[in-house]
Order: structure tokens, then sequence, then C-alpha cells
């Protein structure tokens, strides 16, 4: 039941500030975003968001991204039936769009690794329960979601090279358990 308000009250504060999958404006500035034009991505570090051209952040941006939050991680601990599944999908979508959106724009954000763990459990549920959808539009949002979760990774790595909390990738990095395991199989003299 709860669950239930939540979406609906999420779902409302969502339409109010034209942050809603079908709006125009919102779709536009969501769809150039994967535009190299506004973000040129690359392999190994992926260009700034170029925002000259983007229209702003619709007003209540940080109230519906908190909203979100809540939406995705009750979606994410939910035990999800076709009921739930059916009456959750157009509320929880666009919120996971909004989170990647919050990321896209804000990388150094203070709950960016919450945000980014909340994130690769989501799209879990969703690539899991999209067999159970309509193809159109669900995947479509889906797709261009992951498209989406790209560039805000991109983001988020390219910010924490320019602070210097993460080397470059062509930087030789070895984790912990695979240092172990290499010093297991020598065999000392």
């Amino acid at each position: 039941m709860m669950a239930n308000l939540w979406s609906r009250h999420i779902e409302t504060r969502i339409k109010i500030h034209s942050i809603f999958t079908f709006e125009d404006t919102w779709i536009n500035r969501v769809r150039r975003y994967l535009s190299p034009a506004v973000i040129d991505v690359s392999d190994d570090v992926d260009g700034e968001v170029r925002r000259a051209d983007l229209t702003p952040l619709p007003a209540g941006w940080d109230e519906c991204v908190g909203n979100g939050r809540v939406c995705l991680e009750l979606i994410s601990s939910a035990k999800l039936t076709e009921y739930i599944l059916w009456l959750h999908t157009c509320t929880a979508l666009p919120c996971l769009i909004l989170i990647i959106v919050n990321m896209i724009e804000f990388p150094e954000h203070d709950l960016v690794t919450q945000d980014r763990k909340l994130l690769d459990s989501c799209f879990v549920v969703f690539d899991d329960m999209i067999q159970y959808l309509p193809k159109e539009p669900f995947s479509t949002i889906l797709s261009i979601s992951h498209q989406l979760d790209r560039r805000a990774k991109g983001q988020v790595y390219r910010t924490l090279l320019m602070k210097g909390d993460v080397s470059h990738e062509n930087d030789f990095q070895m984790s912990p358990s695979t240092a172990w395991a290499l010093l297991d199989d020598i065999e000392f003299q």
C-alpha cells in the first residue's frame, strides 16, 4: 500500500514539474544527451557536457530527484508481482531517467555513489522484467536509459579524474584479490 501511495505521489510531482516521459520539452532535452554535440563519448575519457543548447532543468528538479530515489528504492526492494509491475513501471522508468540525468548534470554530487548502486540494482530489476512488458514503449525507454547511463558513468569518471581520485584506465591496476591469488601461485625457493 505504501509503495502505491508513494508511486502516485511521485508520478504527480513529476507531471507537475513537466518531467515526464511524454513531455516534448523533456524528451528533447534527454535525447540531446545522446548527441555527440552535447556529450562527446570516447574510449578514454568522455567530454564535458555542452549545455549551451540545452533547455534549463525544470523547476523543482531537486525535489523530483529525491522523490525519484525513493521510488527506485521501493522498486528495487519490492517483491515484484505482475500487479506491481504494471502499476509502477510508468512511474519507475521516468524516475530511473531522472537519476541518470542528475548524474550527467551533477557528476560530483554527494549521493553519486549511492545513486550508482541504486541504478545498478534497478537495471537488474528492469532488465529482468522487460520480458513481461510490451516491447513498445518499454524496451525503447530502457534502451535509452542504458545509453544515458553510459554517459552518466562517463561524466562521473571524468569528474573523478579531474579531482585526481582515479587514475587513467591505461595505468596498471590490480585488485587485492588478484594480487593475493598471484602471490599464492608463486613458488618461493
